[in-house]
């Protein structure tokens, strides 16, 4: 998908423009906002890495963006989403969250910097946070966090080592005690030699026995509680996934019910709502609601078609296509349709498509220069015939 990075900039602006304003330097918001957060300060954190981020995108860092196509201050500001949808998360705020790597994607469509910002480990669940949110637009892999998780199995392998030298030198030691009660144990059997030799060496065997056996039995019980305690917290992990992801499905078939219960003046009602939240720039709720109606199985084609219009205005160009998919085939007075679902089929790479439909609503559309535009993109790029 060919990304304008003007749009992106104004999706990053319009979703952090409710940032708290504050008089201290930006740098020294992002780095306290940061220590709040490892310090499990979230509410804080949240507050100081939002109005971090609004500095990082102030009037004059805008208008270098503007005039250079660059922003000095992409790291900064990448690096404070980052904690900020780690802290939103931390708090259970998945909307906010989402909304959060939503600018990071924006930002990175705008100047790509991710890779190299400096990450500690406490970010490294930052990727899985944004592959389950925003699944659609994977984040690259940070090489610091790579590094990190390098660290991490280096780490692991230090432990064992150190685990098994640590036996090793435990039943070395046991060895030399055993030696040390046998050589005692022989030197006063060889004293009393006269009162008893059988005897003492009996004792001495039998003592010699029962530590070698009891340090063995501590041993094992260490290296067993060990082994069971790394079963137990995988066996945490994996439930604790099973019941993220039982949610998400229960939520969802809660949705689906949801809107199989909407009218048709009801679901007019949410268009508008996702049409106000889309104007104030809130694209992820505007986002949820036109998908919601636009993938509803009772929903009627004028809604279907309004909802794939407004996925249309807010970028999200494959779920435009997929909603004008479910309209069939266009009628006399849709080409204006048909010339969003050409837009959308081009930003998908369905070329082809996108040629047909263009030429359908040419005819009957006003030329404007977007439409200038989008003709000439449409029309240079080769048939999917040719790319092969």
């Amino acid at each position: 998908m060919r990304v304008n990075p003007i749009l992106a900039l104004a999706l990053v602006l319009l979703t952090g423009a409710a940032a708290a304003q504050t008089n201290t330097a930006p740098d020294q918001l992002l780095q306290r906002g940061i220590g709040e957060y490892r310090a499990a300060k979230y509410a804080e954190a949240i507050t100081d890495l939002r109005a971090a981020s609004s500095q990082f995108l102030n009037v004059e860092q805008k208008q270098k963006f503007v005039d250079s196509g660059v922003l000095p201050t992409i790291k900064q500001l990448e690096q404070a989403l980052v904690y900020l949808a780690l802290a939103y998360a931390k708090t259970g705020r998945e909307a906010d969250a989402m909304d959060a790597v939503t600018r990071l994607l924006s930002a990175e469509k705008m100047t790509p910097a991710y890779a190299s910002l400096p990450l500690g480990c406490d970010a490294a669940e930052l990727e899985s946070l944004a592959a389950r949110l925003v699944p659609s637009e994977p984040l690259p892999h940070n090489t610091q966090l790579a590094a990190v998780d390098d660290k991490v199995a280096a780490a692991i392998a230090d432990i064992e080592k150190d685990a098994d030298a640590r036996i090793a030198e435990a039943r070395k030691a046991a060895d030399a005690r055993v030696a040390a009660a046998i050589a005692a144990a022989q030197k006063a059997a060889d004293e009393r030699i006269a009162a008893g030799r059988a005897a003492i060496q009996k004792a001495a065997d039998a003592r010699i026995a029962a530590e070698r056996a009891a340090i063995e039995k501590a041993t094992d019980e260490r290296i067993a509680a060990d082994r069971a305690a790394a079963v137990a917290a995988a066996q945490r992990i994996a439930g604790a996934k099973a019941a993220a992801a039982a949610r998400v499905t229960a939520d969802r078939n809660a949705e689906r019910r949801e809107v199989t219960k909407e009218t048709p003046q009801s679901m007019l009602a949410s268009l508008r709502k996702a049409d106000a939240s889309a104007k104030e720039g809130d694209f992820g709720a505007a986002n949820r609601v036109y998908t919601r109606l636009a993938t509803a199985s009772n929903a009627p084609r004028e809604v279907i078609a309004s909802s794939g219009v407004g996925l249309y205005r807010i970028g999200d160009f494959a779920g435009a296509a997929a909603a004008f998919g479910r309209l069939g085939t266009f009628v006399r007075g849709e080409e204006d349709l048909r010339y969003y679902d050409a837009v959308a089929l081009y930003e998908t790479g369905r070329y082809d498509e996108a040629k047909k439909q263009l030429a359908c609503a040419l005819p009957y559309i006003q030329i404007t220069d977007d439409v200038t535009r989008y003709r000439t993109k449409i029309e240079q790029t080769p048939t999917q015939q040719a790319m092969r």
